[in-house]
């Protein structure tokens, strides 16, 4: 109770104590972690730096973000739609799944451009469904005061997890 709120680091925050404390929950905590894990997205930029290394070709690169982005930008207005008609938590556990699938034989499949570029569309199709579904769930977890929290620990642990992928990828690729 009290003696761990005030050994928590959030204490100094007023509403952090209980926030802290919400997010012991199974469910919070597991959320936290899918945040953690989306920064790992960038660690598919490592997977890029080797295609791009590779075939020594600046197109070859630019088709791989293209493989990402142009389904992503088609296909966000629509997907919360989507997924507010959907069980969200099979979203995101059919979406993760997907995701590191498609990542592992992307991985394997370096040499083979086709295959990384539908892979890469797969994706990038989970990922733009993956994210409604994951911000939907921040407010079925926590309690209405605390969502403003929640949020900004959600896009901090967000932000910070890119950082850190491409901080980890910087070494690599030069």
């Amino acid at each position: 109770g009290d003696m761990t709120c005030a050994a928590s680091p959030m204490s100094s925050r007023p509403g952090a104590c209980q926030l802290s404390q919400r997010l012991d929950s199974t469910d919070s905590s597991d959320t936290w972690c899918q945040s953690v894990s989306s920064g790992a997205r960038s660690a598919k930029s490592g997977a890029s730096a080797t295609i791009a290394e590779r075939s020594a070709s600046t197109s070859t690169l630019s088709a791989l973000f293209l493989s990402f982005l142009v389904p992503a930008v088609l296909l966000s207005p629509i997907a919360g739609v989507w997924v507010d008609r959907l069980d969200k938590r099979l979203v995101l556990i059919v979406a993760n799944l997907s995701r590191a699938g498609a990542f592992f034989l992307m991985l394997g499949s370096v040499d083979a451009l086709g295959i990384v570029l539908l892979l890469n569309i797969l994706a990038s199709i989970m990922t733009t469904l993956f994210a409604p579904a994951e911000l939907a769930m921040i407010p079925l977890l926590v309690r209405r005061e605390q969502l403003t929290s929640a949020n900004g620990l959600f896009t901090f642990t967000l932000n910070a997890a890119f950082a850190l992928g491409f901080a980890l990828l910087g070494p690599r690729s030069e």
